[in-house]
């Protein structure tokens, strides 16, 4: 895959239309539909499948896959890259909440979600660590407290940060996430609505002289994704994402789990 000519990409069934068709069509220059699967340079892969590992260990030597909202049902495959499309942490506002999160002074961050009820709360405890490190606060400890069906409690350590994640599942608040860093005389905040509503993300910086909005990007999490791989052939979220899974998973288990 050459980041300079138009790139074959294959569509798993079940994504084309949330996932496929808009963003191919926005990005004609960049990527090509491929006549079959086999042929295409770029698999995107549905996360949301038993059988996505086994899906991206069948893909051939030098294709890329894009993975779209996994969960863990397994290893991953041995030695196989891939680049991670996730509802909240691909969005496009994550680039600059990381630069405004690493100017801040802060020990604290709040990381929360409203959900719909009856949500899966494994994936959206995911999904949450996900967002985390796409703006490059990696966990290291997670500690669930609490979890029912009204939402989820967790605690958790990024160096020496705390980090508080919260899930509540109801369908009286559209569905969004929200980070807030604060600092001595004010807090960094992002809120990143639910990818269907096409809102964009807001990302607001409040200190002694007030607040400010940062300037809005209109992009959708899917585009941002695939923009991201045309820009880095290499990329590759493998690792991160097997890090950031066994520790969820480890959590979920009922012990406070470490890397």
């Amino acid at each position: 895959m050459s980041a300079r000519t138009q790139s074959s990409i294959w569509i798993d069934e079940g994504l084309e239309v949330e996932a496929g068709e808009a963003v191919l069509e926005s990005l004609p220059l960049s990527f090509a539909r491929a006549g079959n699967r086999a042929a295409a340079e770029v698999v995107v892969v549905d996360g949301r499948s038993r059988r996505w590992s086994h899906e991206l260990g069948s893909l051939a030597e030098g294709q890329v896959a894009v993975l779209v909202d996994p969960w863990v049902d397994g290893a991953t495959p041995d030695g196989r890259p891939f680049v991670l499309d996730t509802p909240w942490g691909s969005n496009a506002a994550c680039a600059a909440a990381s630069d405004a999160f690493g100017a801040a002074s802060w020990q604290r961050l709040e990381c929360r979600a409203v959900v719909a009820a009856g949500a899966d709360l494994d994936r959206a405890l995911l999904r949450l660590v996900c967002l985390l490190r796409s703006v490059d606060v990696a966990l290291d400890q997670l500690r669930v407290l609490a979890v029912n069906a009204g939402g989820l409690t967790a605690v958790a350590r990024s160096g020496e940060h705390l980090v508080d994640l919260d899930l509540t599942c109801t369908d009286g608040v559209r569905s969004h996430a929200l980070l807030r860093a604060l600092t001595d005389d004010g807090d960094v905040t992002v809120v990143i609505p639910e990818p269907a509503t096409a809102q964009p993300a807001e990302l607001t910086l409040t200190d002694a002289a007030g607040s400010r909005l940062l300037p809005t990007t209109w992009e959708s999490a899917h585009r941002t994704t695939w923009r991201r791989l045309r820009e880095n052939p290499s990329l590759d979220d493998s690792v991160a994402f097997a890090k950031d899974a066994e520790l969820v998973v480890g959590a979920l288990a009922g012990k406070e789990s470490g890397r």
